[in-house]
């Protein structure tokens, strides 16, 4: 049994017991992955243009593709939804935020991203309601957003 406490960093396939206060859940990534987040809501549809924010966690490199959808019925199924790639290059410290392939009825042609980077044995890898280290406006085209 590994104690978290003891070691900032845990490699995975072991268990772990730590403690946890009532307000702050322990949250463990693994080293390059990419989480994108948005505002909270109540059903699928809503705030489709919401801000969105990608949590970039370093230490590796990442992919991750953002799907979204209309949210309302099973358009998804005609062709109708798109993709965002993603990719984090560690070595020289950039997000790229690909081009969007495909599109929905309804969808937001550009919305802001914000981009937080989590680093080093320690960091606070939960805190999602920390500022932002970069924002873009994204409207479908590539971006690179360095570090």
């Amino acid at each position: 049994m590994v104690r978290p406490a003891d070691r900032s960093e845990i490699c995975g396939g072991q268990s772990a017991t730590v403690a946890a206060a009532l307000n702050k859940i322990p949250v463990y990534v693994r080293a390059g992955s990419i989480l994108p987040t948005g505002p909270a809501i109540t059903y699928t549809a809503e705030k489709l243009d919401g801000p969105l924010t990608l949590v970039v966690y370093t230490g590796a490199n990442g992919a991750f593709s953002f799907y979204e959808d209309e949210g309302k019925d099973y358009g998804y199924e005609r062709g109708e939804f798109s993709n965002i790639p993603m990719t984090w290059d560690d070595a020289r410290g950039v997000l790229s935020i690909g081009a969007r392939t495909g599109s929905y009825p309804g969808m937001p042609m550009s919305r802001t991203i914000n981009v937080r980077f989590v680093s080093g044995p320690g960091a606070d890898v939960g805190d999602f309601d920390a500022a932002p280290a970069r924002t873009v406006q994204y409207a479908g085209q590539a971006v690179e957003i360095r570090r």
